[in-house]
């Protein structure tokens, strides 16, 4: 993986960088990750690996209207691998 030279250019949070990051959007570094957001912690969380862990049957009961919203968010593994575990 090739490092990035983000810490030598003036960064502008939210304008030329991804929220919450402190690389530029043009950092090789960067990459997407999906999210979803879990009512139930008030917080986006990463989508896991087998998305039938939020899709299940279980978590909406006969007639309920089940909605999943999604958002894709730029970062490095590095600031990924940071997000504290849901619990």
């Amino acid at each position: 993986m090739s490092e990035c030279d983000c810490s030598s250019e003036r960064i502008v949070p939210g304008l030329n960088t991804p929220s919450r990051s402190k690389h530029l959007r043009t950092c090789p570094l960067q990459k997407s990750f999906l999210f979803y957001y879990e009512i139930g912690l008030d917080t986006w969380c990463p989508v896991p690996e087998n998305i039938d862990e939020i899709l299940s049957e279980n978590n909406v009961t006969d007639g309920e209207l089940f909605e999943i919203s999604f958002k894709r968010l730029r970062m490095t593994q590095n600031e990924f691998d940071a997000i504290p575990e849901a619990g």
